[in-house]
């Protein structure tokens, strides 16, 4: 049982720290990206963050159902893996050119993206890695605070 817990823990871990390094890399420079690359003013700005907001408001509570249906079957972290390998793609190719030219349809397919797999998908991965402790008793705290540790 000891090395179930430490391989959870650190596969987790692992895991945990690809999705917030990605959240990061993604989000940390997306202001500078609408503004300088793109041309977007701040007001826009502004509307996309408030877009990507409502719809993960709108999101988390399908994704606490659907996490509580699942259980400990990881296919929502299967799908949100698979959707984040295709960040990168998604701003160079979809975003990016849909925010300059139909920027309303653009803001409303990356709020879809965006609040779907960052804003309401941390709740994905917390909730998993909390049910994964309670049945192996390790405590998720430490978990975090090593993603967290590394992240910085």
């Amino acid at each position: 049982m000891i090395n179930l817990a430490k391989r959870n823990y650190w596969s987790l871990s692992i895991f945990n720290f690809a999705y917030l390094f990605t959240w990061s890399a993604a989000m940390s420079f997306f202001v500078i990206w609408l503004g300088q690359s793109l041309g977007i003013s701040e007001t826009y700005t502004g509307f996309l963050y408030a877009a990507n907001s409502i719809v993960a408001l709108v999101m988390q509570p399908l994704f606490g159902y659907l996490s509580d249906k699942l259980g400990l079957r990881k296919h929502l972290l299967y799908i949100l893996f698979t959707i984040l390998l295709l960040v990168g793609p998604f701003f160079i190719y979809v975003y990016g050119p849909l925010l300059q030219t139909q920027f309303v349809i653009g803001a409303i397919v990356g709020a879809l993206f965006i609040g779907l797999v960052f804003n309401a998908g941390n709740g994905v991965v917390d909730s998993y890695i909390d049910k994964v402790s309670c049945c192996i008793s390790y405590v998720p705290q430490s978990s975090g605070f090593l993603c967290y540790l590394w992240w910085v």
